[in-house]
């Protein structure tokens, strides 16, 4: 209903401007020059009913505030499956086996023995301070 209303004005602003605009005998059509004002009152009509068609054709087609909304649907119905998942048992732990060898207990530090396992065991053991170089760059003592 508004936006008929809308139209209805437009149209009569439109109708307003070019009636005011078109000269209404032969003798004012010659006269381009004593009119200034009228051409100025038509361009200022015309500019007017521009904006009015284009905020009418730009308007919402259900108002300002959006469309109306009506009651929330009511909620979808989702049904369980009658049937309980079936799980398998979990597979048996795997048998834990004892080292085939141990290994042998280094020697006490600073002894004879002590410096020929090491030098065997770590090519970068420094016998003068009893370390050597690891993977990850840092010196370690040799235990």
């Amino acid at each position: 209903m508004i936006r008929v209303a809308k139209m209805a004005m437009l149209t009569a602003a439109l109708a307003t401007a070019v009636a005011v605009a078109a000269p209404t005998t032969e003798a004012q059509a010659g006269q381009w020059h004593n009119n200034g004002g009228v051409a100025v009152a038509a361009g200022v009509a015309g500019l007017a009913a521009g904006v009015l068609l284009g905020s009418a054709l730009n308007a919402p087609p259900n108002g300002p505030y959006g469309p109306v909304v009506g009651p929330a649907p009511p909620p979808a119905v989702v049904y369980a499956p009658a049937y309980a998942p079936v799980y398998a048992p979990p597979p048996p732990p795997a048998p834990v086996y004892a080292p085939v060898y141990a290994e042998a207990a280094a020697p006490a530090p600073w002894s004879p023995a002590w410096y020929n396992y090491c030098s065997a065991r770590y090519r970068s053991f420094n016998p003068n301070d009893g370390t050597y170089i690891g993977f990850d760059g840092y010196q370690h003592f040799c235990e």
